[in-house]
């Protein structure tokens, strides 16, 4: 089945009937109108309502009060021209049903711009004026227009064009000033009028709408909630996680009745990161842009969390650990003319949702100030208690497992997830994905001012949490009919694993068990995943050492045989080793039948390894000069010259040859080397798999 080969054949008829959707096609023989049956010209129809039939202008009009943002065009001839619904005599009365007049109406503005998902239209309208008759601006928005002010309106948006646009941004990320160019072309693509400019209006009512859709789905209009939403609570705009532990919800009465065994099921799992993408610039000030309602869905209020920072302005960032440098890198970066640098997030660490009052704006960088704010304001109201009160016990601290890696070693042992009971295969990245996610609006973003900015990425934030609910049924039972057979499988394997020590080893077992037993219990405790092996170099150390000594022999006149030294020569010849073995299991991974794309760049690495293995040669003449004399006749030792894949090649190292003639026909000091290489590499081998 080829849906677009067999299209392909009825092409030409495709054109045909466009063509003649752009005419008057069969009706063009009509002598009268077949609304009114009078004979009256039929030359006005209607992009909007379906069959395109012609009409005459009044039956036009007449079909149009209730309809007055359709597109209407009108045969002059030789074509269907545009003309407005105004031009053709349409008003619209507001504030009583639809062909009812109004005895005191108000003329409303010359120029009223309607913006609908067609375009823009200029509408003529009248307000009703009758006693106690709502405002002008609640009229509209009965008629399910968005005004652009209470204020004497003159623009308003349909409600439709302003939730088409909510789901194209928030879905695609189009930013509303590409959603406003759209419809002036979708108005005039030819750019023969001159359209009103309702861009700032536009982006106004955008905004306007975003936040009173969140506090309806919060639902501040209910009766049950008489304070509307000035009785807001922090957070309460937010949509929570329905699967986290949520005291009077999903959480039992009597918490007594819990079994030691399953409180993990119970845990808060939290998790927190920066965002530096989503940097705000100092586009306008706090005061002239604002949030619309601080602290009430996922940004933290903007005043009490500036009046907590100014306490720590001068407060010098703490790394306890050398190899995390992304905190240093972060707030050194230049805030020239920006507002915020990024933005600091908390999600939950499971279900990867944003927390309610989980996100804030950081000034310079990723500081502890500022992070430490956001975290306590993320779990404030949420059933757990202050975290300085917690007994430490009652608190984990760990790393995700992507950040981990970039820690040093002690780091990794003490606070790697894979570590802590209850956490399964949680690597808490959730907030990272969350970012990948949103960071598509932070072109648009970017530009906002502070009060906009926040709000737009409240309600960024809003539905990336409702695609998640609705997503976790199905993604629950994808994870529990994974998780059933692997845990019987490693259960299984674990079972038979520990039968077998504690057949060799039963006392190691135990003491084993009582290490874990404690440390889980205080992690102040020995840590039992830690290596007690003390004293093996790594392969850093020992470099550093033939540094060293290389240094040292070069101060005393003891000059290599060569500008490159015998560890020069022996790193070398390791890299090689280890390149050939990448590439050797890429053809293995890769098959029988690689793709032309594949081979390119299979054969260009085996380029760069024979260009190494030439450099390997000559050093090799200069530190075993009597190799080849001990190799087989036939060129053994020069497989590269022949038929031989470049990871095949065998570089004889003295390791790789006997005793005996590797005393004969090497340096000493290459022996020494790379004997010292391979037990470093070895070590750092053990290592990675401790």
């Amino acid at each position: 089945d080829d849906p677009l080969r067999t299209w392909v054949r009825f092409k030409e008829i495709y054109l045909d009937e466009c063509m003649r959707l752009e005419g008057r096609g069969t009706r063009r023989r009509l002598v009268t109108c077949p609304g009114c049956n009078l004979a009256k010209p039929p030359c006005i129809r209607c992009q909007e309502c379906f069959g395109g039939t012609l009409f005459c202008v009044d039956c036009m009009v007449e079909r149009h009060k209730c309809l007055p943002l359709h597109i209407v065009e009108q045969w002059n001839g030789s074509f269907f021209q545009t003309v407005s619904l105004r031009q053709l005599g349409v008003r619209v009365q507001l504030g009583h049903p639809v062909g009812e007049g109004c005895p005191f109406q108000k003329a409303g503005p010359r120029d009223f711009i309607i913006i609908h998902l067609n375009g823009f239209h200029n509408v003529r309208l009248d307000f009703c004026n009758c006693p106690g008759q709502a405002p002008a601006f609640v009229q509209v928005l009965r008629a399910g227009w968005w005004p652009a002010t209470p204020l004497e309106p003159q623009t308003c948006a349909t409600m439709a064009v302003l939730r088409l646009f909510q789901i194209v941004n928030l879905q695609g990320k189009v930013s509303a000033f590409d959603f406003y160019r759209a419809l002036e072309k979708a108005t005039d693509g030819w750019a023969l009028t001159k359209l009103p400019d309702r861009l700032a209006p536009w982006v106004r009512m955008i905004r306007e709408f975003r936040h009173i859709k969140m506090t309806m789905r919060a639902g501040r209009g209910l009766e049950l909630e008489p304070t509307g939403i000035r009785g807001t609570s922090p957070g309460e705009l937010a949509t929570v996680c329905r699967a986290c532990p949520l005291p009077g919800v999903n959480l039992p009465d009597d918490t007594s009745c819990m079994r030691k065994t399953e409180l993990y099921i119970y845990r808060l799992i939290i998790a927190h990161d920066a965002n530096f993408r989503l940097a705000n610039r100092m586009r306008s000030t706090e005061q002239a842009d604002p949030s619309l309602c601080p602290g009430g869905a996922y940004f933290v209020a903007t005043q009490p969390y500036a009046a907590f920072l100014k306490a720590y302005t001068h407060d010098k960032e703490i790394s306890n650990c050398v190899a995390f440098a992304a905190l240093m890198l972060a707030n050194m970066k230049r805030a020239k003319g920006i507002a915020s640098s990024g933005v600091g997030g908390v999600s939950c660490g499971r279900h990867e949702l944003f927390r309610p009052n989980g996100l804030g704006d950081l000034q310079k960088g990723e500081r502890y100030a500022n992070m430490d704010y956001i975290f306590m304001s993320s779990i404030a109201g949420s059933g757990v208690q202050e975290l300085l009160d917690i007994p430490p016990a009652k608190v984990a601290f760990v790393v995700p497992a992507f950040h981990i890696e970039a820690h040093e070693s002690k780091c990794r042992n003490r606070y790697s997830s894979r570590r802590k009971k209850g956490m399964g295969r949680s690597d808490l990245e959730g907030v990272e994905r969350l970012w990948s996610w949103i960071r598509g609006a932070a072109s648009s973003t970017r530009e906002m001012g502070p009060g906009h900015h926040r709000d737009t990425l409240d309600d960024f934030c809003s539905y990336a949490n409702w695609l998640k609910i609705l997503g976790m049924g199905g993604l629950f039972l994808r994870h529990m009919v994974e998780a059933i057979p692997e845990a019987i499988g490693h259960r299984q394997a674990f079972e038979e694993f520990e039968e077998g020590l504690r057949k060799d080893r039963p006392g190691e077992v135990e003491k084993w068990e009582e290490m874990v037993a404690r440390w889980d219990a205080d992690p102040e405790e020995p840590n039992p995943y830690m290596s007690t092996e003390s004293g093996n170099a790594t392969m850093a150390d020992v470099r550093l050492q033939l540094a060293e000594e290389a240094r040292i022999r070069e101060q005393e006149g003891r000059a290599a045989m060569h500008d490159s030294t015998p560890s020069a020569f022996i790193m070398l010849a390791l890299d090689v080793e280890l390149v050939q073995h990448t590439v050797a299991a890429e053809v293995k991974t890769t098959g029988p039948n690689p793709t032309p794309l594949q081979k390119a760049g299979m054969q260009d690495r085996r380029t760069a390894i024979l260009k190494k293995i030439r450099r390997v040669r000559e050093l090799q003449g200069v530190y075993m000069p009597r190799l080849y004399t001990h190799l087989h006749p036939d060129g053994e030792g020069y497989d590269e010259r022949r038929s031989v894949n470049a990871e095949d090649v065998r570089l004889h190292l003295p390791s790789s040859l006997t005793a005996v003639i590797h005393a004969e026909v090497a340096h000493p000091d290459v022996v020494d080397i790379e004997s010292r290489l391979r037990f470093a590499e070895m070590s750092d081998a053990l290592d990675e798999l401790r």
